[in-house]
This record gives C-alpha cells, structure tokens and sequence, in this order.
C-alpha cells in the first residue's frame, strides 16, 4: 500500500504512514516547547541540564512524566543521567564556555525566537 500523503510504500497492516506519523510526531513536540520555553524566558522556569556522554545535554520538556525523554540534540535520556538546570543568562554563560552541547543550544535558540514575540 501507498501512503496517499507522501507516497512512500508502507505495510498493507498499518493504518498510517510510519514516516508521516514519525514526521507529525517531531512537529508536535517542537510545537510543545514553545510555551515553556516562554517561561524560561521569563524566569518562571529552569531549563532542565543532563550530564552524559561526556558532556552537558538540554533535555526537552515532556507532556508526561513516563514518557520517553529525549535532550533537544535528540539523545535519548536515561534517569540515570545527572540532572542539573539552567536559567537562559546561565545558558548563554555555559555556551560561550562550551560546556553545554552546541546542537542542544542551537536548537534552544531556534525555538527561543518561535516562543517570544518580535519586540519591535
């Protein structure tokens, strides 16, 4: 069978694209950091930190607790992994320090300027 939406060829016994689903999925998550991210913004909140694979992750806000965790690089998180925090001025400070992961800070960035308004 043939997903209608992005042609791909996908097994006769699922009922929507893995790909496409795959695909909605990611746009969902990135769509649900915004508001937190507006909060961190506002010192309302912390960005939560993990330390692992040799250096320090930002991990993605979650929906639900047991869900599946990830960092906004797309490492997978375990509970094992240190937790530490971070307000925005001290994520700046850690970036310009290299002691945060580059990819995690870039993608911060990114959704930083999609959650705050333009103040111009």
């Amino acid at each position: 069978m043939t997903c209608k939406k992005c042609n791909r060829l996908m097994p006769d016994n699922m009922m929507a694209c893995p790909a496409c689903t795959d695909r909605a999925n990611r746009a969902a998550l990135r769509t649900y950091q915004l508001h937190p991210l507006r909060k961190v913004a506002e010192g309302g909140a912390r960005l939560v930190t993990r330390h692992m694979r040799g250096g320090r992750h930002i991990q993605m806000f979650a929906w639900n607790k047991d869900a599946e965790q990830y960092t906004f690089c797309g490492e997978a998180v375990d509970p094992a992994h240190r937790r530490g925090s971070l307000t925005l001025d001290e994520l700046v400070d850690a970036a310009e320090r290299g002691t945060v992961c580059e990819k995690c800070h870039l993608q911060v960035g990114d959704l930083m300027v999609e959650a705050l308004p333009c103040s111009a």
